[in-house]
């Protein structure tokens, strides 16, 4: 197809890597609301109120400099 030079971008690169992850995840950032995110969510061990904790303090230190 030609969208991606295989030289810049060799196989198991990690842009691949992030492309397998994105389309694994529904392409959501969030790993809110999909069974993948849950999944994700389940072997990383990953804390539901840890997450919505992380995302408010991101939020915060963003939104007021927008």
């Amino acid at each position: 197809m030609g969208m991606y030079n295989v030289t810049s971008f060799p196989q198991d690169s990690e842009f691949w890597q992030l492309i397998a992850f994105c389309a694994g995840t529904g392409g959501s950032m969030l790993v809110i609301g999909s069974a993948a995110g849950v999944a994700f969510m389940g072997m990383e061990n990953m804390d539901f109120f840890w997450l919505v904790a992380l995302l408010l303090q991101v939020m915060l230190l963003v939104l007021p400099h927008t």
